[in-house]
């Protein structure tokens, strides 16, 4: 038998090191902007983002000391910021905004609460905000979108018992009132039973405006199991029509999905999918569909999310013609310290090959927190992210501001070097 030779031994020993160091380690944001702190109060929560050629539009909500929404805005001609509040009160709890530039301007929709819960949706420009539908039992996380022709859509869930909850749609054509909120799904079409739940819905349009697409997280009667649904609508002067509920996804449970549409009209959804249970999770992967075909993973490799706040992960996507891009947070299975980050992974070619992972906050450095990203991507091929950056403190509930950071979505690594199991990850 021959015995290894000093050089294989040396080899062996340096694909050993290298893998380790890969999966140790995501790579880096090569070429990305530094992160900018855009709320620095330490009260900051629920970030949303849009862009155009011309701005860039961050909004978050003050949940503690400071109760509103506010706003931050980048003129990107002259690299400058504008700050601004859009709503402020002392007795009602504004949360989880969303952004959408149609019509053009910059539009906002978010939830209140008080002794009941409200949605709400404002102009940017406008001095005070509509109520698009209040008496709610549950608090909405409502989602906008629109196509080419600004009709804008809305979509948002809510109880309407204690038990059991309802998928809520409604319409903006320009320069008309809200149409009248109609529940599209009920609890009832999707799983019979008394309990059950329509959670984290989000809404997609078409480029024409002419097709709607709505993705949620459907629970079971006894909450343990959840599992990603999506209905469609053809919309036009008259009103939606939608079609019957379909699930998506295979797994169980699979949670928090999030929908787009391209410039050819392909759909795209990503969601998360939990290993071990719901309430401590032993990890979780993130799944991606173009609609009508194979489920597939975005990332090979799972994270893991801690005990503090929260125990699951919250997945993002954005497209711009044949461009996706994912970002979810977490940490990795073999991380020392449960500090987590947000990772992202791009597509040129609608979701058939990927680029490398990255770790898009690198804050995990810093033994902080990096939670809940929202993703935007413009014609210029640049990734725009915000999130949830927690600041220190003896809770890891609270002390959280909202960061900003962009870089381009041709993520390239010189992979040479690397072993060959590692090469394509």
């Amino acid at each position: 038998m021959r015995k290894p030779t000093i050089s294989l031994l040396l080899g062996l020993l340096l694909i050993t090191i290298l893998t380790t160091m890969v999966m140790a380690k995501d790579f880096t944001w090569s070429g990305a902007e530094e992160s900018q702190n855009l709320s620095d109060n330490r009260d900051s929560y629920h970030s949303a983002i849009a862009v155009t050629d011309n701005e860039v539009a961050v909004a978050w909500a003050g949940e503690s000391k400071t109760l509103g929404i506010f706003l931050a805005r980048l003129n990107r001609i002259t690299n400058s910021w504008m700050f601004d509040t859009v709503r402020t009160s002392s007795n009602r709890n504004a949360r989880f905004p969303d952004l959408l530039y149609a019509n053009g301007t910059l539009n906002i929709v978010w939830a209140e609460v008080n002794e009941n819960y409200q949605v709400l949706f404002q102009k940017v420009d406008d001095n005070a905000p509509t109520i698009v539908m209040d008496e709610l039992t549950f608090s909405p996380i409502p989602r906008i979108a629109a196509g080419t022709n600004n009709v804008i859509h809305l979509v948002f869930a809510s109880r309407v018992t204690q038990e059991r909850s309802e998928l809520y749609y409604t319409y903006q054509k320009p320069g008309d009132n809200w149409a009248t909120p109609e529940v599209i799904v009920t609890q009832a079409q999707v799983i019979d039973g008394e309990y059950g739940g329509i959670w984290s819905p989000s809404i997609a349009v078409s480029p024409n405006g002419q097709n709607i697409y709505v993705a949620w997280e459907q629970v079971n009667t006894t909450g343990s199991n959840r599992t990603i649904w999506h209905i469609q609508g053809t919309w036009s002067d008259s009103g939606t029509n939608w079609t019957s509920p379909e699930q998506v996804s295979q797994s169980i449970p699979t949670i928090k999905p999030d929908i787009v549409v391209d410039s050819t009209g392909q759909v795209h959804i990503t969601w998360a999918r939990v290993v071990g249970p719901l309430t401590n999770p032993t990890e979780q992967y993130i799944e991606y569909m173009a609609l009508g075909g194979v489920i597939r993973q975005v990332d090979a490799y799972p994270v893991k999310v801690n005990n503090f706040r929260p125990t699951l992960t919250s997945p993002r996507i954005a497209a711009y013609q044949s461009t996706i891009c994912v970002a979810w947070h977490g940490y990795r299975q073999e991380a020392l310290m449960k500090f987590e980050d947000v990772l992202l992974r791009c597509s040129s070619d609608a979701g058939q090959s990927w680029t490398v992972t990255v770790n898009a906050t690198e804050s995990g450095q810093n033994e902080q927190l990096s939670l809940f990203p929202a993703l935007a991507l413009d014609g210029a091929g640049i990734v725009h992210l915000a999130w949830e950056e927690f600041q220190g403190g003896d809770s890891y509930r609270t002390n959280y501001d909202i960061l900003y950071r962009a870089g381009s979505a041709e993520i390239k690594v010189n992979t040479l070097y690397l072993p060959l199991i590692m090469r394509g990850r």
